[in-house]
């Protein structure tokens, strides 16, 4: 095997080497000879390909996993072991943002002014002299970015399409938006102006999710997020308790108009019995 033909996939950007999902390609400068050799880490709780096994009794046992890296290292798409992680301006591996120092998520502002500038809440620490903000520290564009950027200010931003099949064989796609602006300030970085604008409120025209304040385009214009919970009007209420008032009593009213029908006929039948009965006997 060689990793020069290591790579993701163009459509799912699922790392696939020559080796399996257990395995990576170790080379002679890793100690190896250019073999699949088992990995040496993992990512997740519950890695992919790792199947449960059977003992010789018939009975589920767990596989024999890798071990999950310690806090400040990580583990690669490869598995080749556990690494330091990187600080911001090193390549990292796309969409792995653990691979990246958060340490750095902790900012220094120079001033409360520049602070709200940039559209940030800032705390004041017992230095009085600087001021922090818990920004965000990802792997953008595969480099270690801080989300640190202001209002008008330039921007890089990164749109991943991933795709996949559901359980009826449909191809469901999913746009994943990330861009290097202060998130905490309510801002996005612009595709066209390529500056970290303002996010737009509802009601607002737009283009993309991503500019709205919740998230949701829909049709040109800024609408709720489709986890917003639903807000009755009070003379909704009012119509709906008058609709079922009214309901009842007009059930009422014809099951008492029925019955006083019902009655007046069984007395008519009963009347002309006797009047017959009474005929017959004079």
């Amino acid at each position: 095997c060689s990793p020069a033909h290591d790579h993701l996939d163009l459509i799912s950007h699922k790392f696939v080497s020559q080796c399996s999902d257990l395995t990576f390609c170790r080379t002679g400068g890793e100690g190896g000879n250019g073999t699949c050799v088992p990995r040496l880490c993992r990512r997740d709780e519950f890695p992919f390909g790792y199947d449960r096994e059977e003992d010789i009794y018939g009975v589920d046992v767990q596989p024999d996993l890798p071990p999950m890296c310690a806090q400040g290292m990580y583990c690669p798409d490869e598995g080749s072991g556990c690494k330091s992680v990187l600080t911001p301006g090193q390549k990292c591996q796309m969409g792995r943002d653990e691979q990246c120092d958060q340490r750095y998520s902790v900012f220094q502002i120079p001033s409360k002014l520049h602070a709200n500038e940039l559209g940030a809440d800032v705390l004041k620490n017992e230095t009085g002299g600087v001021e922090s903000q818990t920004v965000r520290v990802l792997c953008l564009l595969q480099t270690c970015t801080v989300a640190i950027i202001g209002a008008d200010e330039p921007c890089i931003s990164e749109n991943t399409t991933y795709a996949s099949y559901d359980a009826q064989g449909v191809l469901v796609e999913y746009n994943i938006y990330r861009d290097n602006c202060l998130s905490e300030g309510g801002l996005f970085c612009g595709l066209e102006s390529k500056r970290c604008e303002r996010k737009k409120e509802l009601g607002w025209a737009c283009a993309t999710d991503v500019e709205c304040v919740s998230f949701n385009c829909m049709q040109g214009i800024c609408t709720r997020s489709p986890e917003t919970p639903y807000v009755v009007a009070p003379w909704k209420y009012a119509l709906t308790i008058l609709t079922i008032v009214g309901a009842t009593a007009s059930t009422f009213t014809i099951l008492m108009l029925l019955h006083k029908r019902h009655r007046a006929r069984r007395y008519r039948e009963i009347g002309e019995y006797y009047a017959e009965q009474l005929r017959w006997v004079s």
